[in-house]
């Protein structure tokens, strides 16, 4: 709305219209999350019994290796997000100086997305605080989802790749079998296709 009534410059729209696509994109991430909601947590069903039935250290050393690694992505993901956030929603209101108007005693602070006086006046204090405060939770709200997001995305692309890895490792030893371990190539192959099956899913 402020973007229509209050602004007719196209690069401030275009400035402005980013931030409501991304509010936008999050709502859909949001609704994308509930309505996936139990395949959700069929993955993470799936995820458990992979590690129950581990039993041999080679497979569980390969998803320890993947488990770490996903680790660290989802804490570098996090930190940047929330980090972003912090600084677009705290210090940059922050660190920019209040704004005085003319003729008045009015002091404020700028908005981090601006609304219309249609709805309300928001640059007087009182009013101003309250519309900070709002904006504040409503955005960490929505990288809270991004956060959500990408952070599960992370978690299934690394077990599958690790899944994977431990498929490679079977296959590698298909032929010849495993050290200590007496068993047949039929075994072994059904292992294989078992496991196949198991990750297509």
């Amino acid at each position: 709305m402020y973007i229509v009534l209050e602004i007719n410059n196209f690069y401030n729209q275009l400035k402005l219209g980013n931030i409501l696509t991304f509010f936008f994109v999050t709502i859909l991430k949001y609704c994308a999350l509930l309505l996936r909601e139990n395949d959700i947590r069929n993955c993470i069903d799936y995820i458990k019994s992979d590690w129950r039935n581990v039993r041999y250290m080679d497979e569980r050393r390969i998803m320890l290796k993947n488990a770490n690694f996903g680790r660290r992505l989802v804490i570098i993901c996090s930190v940047l997000i929330y980090g972003g956030v912090t600084f677009y929603y705290v210090a940059v209101p922050l660190i920019c100086a209040k704004i005085k108007e003319e003729d008045t005693n009015f002091i404020y602070r700028k908005l981090m997305f601006p609304v219309p006086r249609v709805i309300v006046d928001a640059l007087h204090s009182s009013v101003n605080k309250i519309f900070y405060s709002i904006l504040l939770f409503s955005g960490f709200i929505a990288h809270n989802i991004t956060v959500a997001a990408c952070n599960l995305a992370t978690l299934l692309a690394i077990h599958a790749c690790g899944q994977l890895q431990v498929l490679v490792f079977w296959i590698n030893r298909l032929v010849n079998g495993r050290e200590n371990v007496n068993d047949i190539m039929y075994d072994r192959l059904a292992k294989i296709i078992q496991l196949h099956m198991h990750i297509l899913k």
